[in-house]
């Protein structure tokens, strides 16, 4: 009965959370304008023409104006956000011209925010744009800008949806003051993910963004049919996350057909599955430290994921990697359950977890040897077992996913699972020489935190030194704001390798067979990572995104580490070290500019 009741609690809070984020989702498409097509001609001219898609037109060089209507059911928002290519010269809203010390401004990135209050009106408002272009496609982008009061009201009320949503259950299995505590920090993680992905636009410290909707685009152009892995950038890759982003482009586009939106859209899909890899992490903790009594464990475990920037970019990145993180960390944690439990049911989900991986992104391939492995030795179980398991693991993963890879080396011939190393430049090529595989310098890595591609002089050679400062800035450059609180990250993250390095000695030493799928997949990761970069020697190859499943066992063997020192002012001395680091990663993430 007590099971029950918690499945009817469940789905009753569950559809209670779906129906207000589907009327905060109306009332935002309610302060929305809707636009007319808009129409455009060259400057001078008499002649209008109409757009080919919301306000973008190939054109050539030259100064043009565009003219549409934007229309407001109710009173109009007062901030707006203009992105132009390449720029605007001069607008003109309802007959008034704005400030000529508005323009011109020519930033095709980020665009300018202007407060139109004055100018707008409920209704109909015209729009008179002068726009120059320096070839291409040429555009004007508008929308409400994040800083808009309405927005933020709108922001707030989801947040605080969400924040009850988690609340309901933190009463209901909150046992103490000390999981209390915890689920606080679960609150901060999904506080700074949602913050994050409502400040970031889709171009903002992406991972190209365009070439990713490109396959989607593809997909519903072509009934869905997969592309040649060849004809495009990110064409190569399994389909699966372009599949589902395929879908949610198709839906924006019946309800309104905006570029923003749509890209908004697909954002909001990376942050719910950034949120879904918050929830396993937080739910894995209580299975790596079932005890009460390690409180101090799971609360350095928890904190290291939650504040963890380089997990919270992904929060609004149009990327596959937003949906390989949340399968690649849900597979992991099943083999936990798994390997603890020993119920085929985990099992078989761990595998239904790689089967959805693998046709997410190909780096799902390493916990294949992970957990047969784990299959392997596990204790308790006859061979009669073992063999059933995995012959009906494997036939699934071969049913569901050989297709797939067959397609790729089979019929089209593809010599390598990444297919679009024959375009990456010569100047993105790194040494690979044994020294800059093996050395570590953390001086260098504090004094300098962010990675620059393409300059061979910043210590992008050295890869362990490049994969660390990916980990949490991935190859972006913050800004001067923030610079500090990145070399103290990277500082107290340095210190903490030690710790971190005594728990990984520690399980493997004392705890081997225990913590059999957390060490054992940290080597397989590190070591296909290392040959992988030695096999494509070029700066972009180094990027901690294709290691991010290690942070859930570097967490465990850091709270492990540092809990196994015997002396107790040493230990204060590790939990004083981590705060400081923590309160970095906050601060970094409280500050980071809107702008790169």
């Amino acid at each position: 009965m007590k099971k029950l009741s918690l499945h009817r609690s469940f789905v009753a809070n569950t559809v209670m959370l779906l129906v207000a984020l589907f009327a905060i989702g109306i009332l935002y498409r309610s302060v929305l304008p809707e636009y007319s097509h808009g129409l455009y001609r060259v400057a001078g001219e008499k002649e209008w023409q109409a757009f080919d898609s919301m306000f973008e037109a190939e054109m050539p060089v030259g100064n043009y104006e565009v003219s549409f209507v934007a229309n407001f059911t109710f009173s109009p928002s007062a901030r707006f956000q203009f992105i132009p290519d390449n720029c605007i010269n001069g607008m003109t809203i309802n007959g008034q011209k704005l400030p000529a010390e508005w323009f011109p401004f020519c930033d095709y990135w980020y665009g300018e925010t202007f407060d139109l209050s004055p100018y707008l009106k409920r209704g109909d408002n015209s729009f008179f744009v002068e726009v120059s272009n320096d070839g291409g496609i040429a555009k004007v982008h508008m929308f409400i800008a994040h800083s808009d009061p309405i927005l933020l009201v709108l922001h707030l009320l989801v947040f605080l949806v969400l924040g009850l949503y988690v609340l309901s259950f933190a009463r209901r299995y909150c046992k103490s003051r000390s999981e209390a505590v915890l689920w606080g920090v679960f609150l901060v993680g999904l506080y700074l993910r949602f913050r994050y992905y409502c400040m970031t636009l889709a171009g903002m410290r992406a991972e190209d963004p365009w070439s990713n909707m490109e396959y989607a685009y593809y997909l519903l152009n072509h009934a869905f049919s997969l592309p040649l892995s060849t004809s495009g950038w990110a064409f190569y890759h399994p389909p699966l996350y372009y599949y589902l982003i395929a879908i949610i482009v198709k839906a924006e586009q019946i309800l309104s057909n905006i570029p923003y939106l749509v890209m908004r859209d697909v954002q909001a899909f990376s942050l719910l599955l950034s949120l879904g890899t918050l929830s396993i992490v937080f739910s894995s903790c209580f299975l790596l430290f079932p005890k009460r009594e390690q409180f101090f464990e799971r609360l350095l475990y928890l904190l290291v994921i939650a504040l963890q920037p380089g997990l919270i970019l992904f929060a609004a990145r149009i990327n596959n990697d937003a949906l390989y993180q949340f399968l690649a960390f849900a597979a992991l944690a099943f083999l936990l359950l798994w390997w603890s439990h020993a119920k085929d049911k985990y099992w078989f989900l761990c595998i239904a977890a790689i089967v959805l991986g693998l046709l997410t992104k190909s780096n799902t391939l390493l916990l294949l040897p992970v957990g047969y492995t784990c299959l392997l030795l596990k204790r308790g179980m006859g061979w009669k077992k073992k063999f059933r398991l995995g012959g009906i693991g494997f036939l699934i993963v071969l049913l569901t996913t050989g297709w797939f890879y067959t397609l790729r080396f089979i019929q089209e011939d593809n010599t390598f699972i990444v297919q679009n190393l024959n375009l990456m430049v010569d100047n993105l090529i790194v040494d690979t020489s044994l020294e800059s595989l093996t050395e570590f310098n953390p001086l260098r890595v504090v004094r300098d935190p962010y990675n620059y591609l393409w300059d061979p002089f910043r210590g992008r050679d050295y890869f362990w030194e490049y994969w660390m400062k990916s980990a949490f800035f991935g190859r972006y450059v913050f800004g001067d704001s923030v610079t500090l609180w990145a070399s103290g990250m990277l500082l107290f993250a340095s210190l903490l390798l030690i710790p971190l390095l005594m728990g990984f000695y520690k399980s493997v030493r004392y705890r081997w067979y225990e913590t059999l799928p957390l060490w054992f997949s940290t080597i397989m990761i590190m070591f296909a990572h290392a040959l992988y970069r030695q096999r494509a020697p070029f700066s972009p190859s180094q990027d901690f995104r294709y290691s991010i499943l290690i942070l859930l066992p570097f967490a465990y063997f850091l709270a492990v580490g540092v809990q196994s020192v015997h002396s107790k002012w040493w230990r204060y001395f590790w939990y004083s070290i981590a705060a400081l680091y923590f309160i970095c990663c906050a601060a970094f993430l409280i500050l980071i500019p809107e702008r790169e």
